[in-house]
């Protein structure tokens, strides 16, 4: 953890005081050993593969996935569940794993905590992934604008209003200082290949939104701290119906990398009223020529790029975080159309990073791990 004083400090001083904090390191907080996933001892994940077998960490031909402590936690996991989650995904035969930096987790007002974020990069590097960072005002998962408590607070508006940060400019400042500091600290993993910039950093969410002068704050930032080698990557959301329009604004800015999410089963809303017998489109199969445009003006570019978000969970209406394990199967997701759709998007160029990675861990945990888990691992292992 890094501290800094704030004592009684005005608000201009304060601000200027964490451009530049007076970092003191005071050890690691040590996280106790719990109940673990399905039964194992505390230092086990889930596995079939010893962690000394040099092909656990054999590269695969361009595979990933999130992890994210968000959402490990919304699907119930204590600490070291959570832990053993990401080992037991690292063992997966993926070479690319995409943690999540969370704003209100690392920022805790008068000191930033990065112990969380800090045995996730050491996890990934002990088992030879490549990283992609995220970091920025918007993270993934909903609500996907993580402000601290101390921000909302101060500023009990903030979450209410469409244009947060244009509303209120210091909220902007105080998240490019978290945005600063995070940056410096993780610089020097050599796993981290990719920066992230946000996530979807131009789409709105929940009626909320960042300008596109904000979002190019945020990337100019991090491309003045980042090491030499490391790359850029800003994504957007294939959802969204402006789509095409957000991908003008982000080529613009020149990313060495860019992400897309890219979703088989979404439910169809009536009025955000759920249906007795919900319905579903295919998100993926009614852009593929949208997105084979797309790749062909990133080749041009010389822009990478990646799906972001391959899904590889449900998508159930009213069903957030734990409500996804109220089933063993879901209409909306399975593993065979989850392998089919990173198959796809491979052809297309597109390196797939599976979202959903923790729901296989949750859903080994209650049902057991032949529906989801064996699965993935077999495609990860063979692909």
């Amino acid at each position: 953890m890094y501290y800094v004083n704030p004592s009684s400090m005005p608000e201009k001083e304060r601000l200027l005081s964490r451009r530049g904090f007076n970092k003191a390191a005071v050890g690691w907080l040590l996280l106790l050993a719990v109940p673990q996933l399905s039964g194992k001892s505390p230092s086990s994940p889930i596995t079939e593969t010893d962690p000394e077998d040099e092909n656990s960490t054999k590269r695969s031909k361009g595979l990933g996935f999130t992890f994210s402590t968000f959402q490990c936690q919304e699907l119930n996991m204590d600490s070291q569940q959570t832990k053993n989650s990401l080992e037991t995904l690292c063992l997966l035969d993926f070479d690319t794993v995409r943690i999540c930096s969370y704003w209100d987790r690392i920022d805790q007002g008068s000191y930033l905590d990065f112990t969380e974020l800090d045995w996730q990069l050491e996890m990934a590097e002990k088992y030879g992934k490549e990283v992609i960072l995220t970091v920025g005002i918007k993270s993934p998962r909903q609500p996907e604008f993580f402000f601290p408590d101390w921000i909302l607070e101060k500023y009990p508006q903030v979450e209410n209003k469409a244009n947060p940060v244009e509303i209120f400019p210091e909220v902007g400042e105080f998240a490019l200082d978290y945005i600063q500091e995070t940056v410096m600290h993780t610089r020097d993993y050599p796993a981290i290949s990719y920066y992230q910039v946000g996530n979807e950093s131009l789409n709105q969410i929940n009626a909320k939104s960042l300008s596109l002068s904000f979002v190019k704050r945020e990337l100019t930032l991090v491309r003045s701290l980042k090491k030499m080698g490391q790359k850029t990557l800003l994504s957007n959301a294939l959802t969204d119906p402006s789509k095409d329009i957000k991908v003008d604004e982000i080529l613009n800015l020149r990313p060495d990398a860019f992400g897309t999410n890219a979703y088989y089963g979404v439910p169809n809303e009536y009025g955000g009223i759920p249906i007795p017998i919900p319905t579903y489109r295919n998100i993926f199969s009614d852009n593929v020529e949208m997105l084979a445009r797309w790749h062909n003006r990133l080749q041009a570019l010389k822009i990478e790029a990646f799906a972001t978000e391959a899904q590889a969970e449900p998508w159930e209406l009213w069903k957030l975080g734990e409500g996804i394990l109220d089933k063993r199967e879901f209409p909306s997701a399975n593993p065979k159309d989850s392998i089919d759709l990173a198959i796809k998007l491979k052809r297309l160029g597109y390196l797939p990073l599976f979202w959903g990675a923790e729901y296989w861990i949750a859903h080994h945990i209650k049902y057991g791990g032949e529906y989801w888990l064996k699965p993935m691992r077999d495609f990860a292992n063979s692909f």
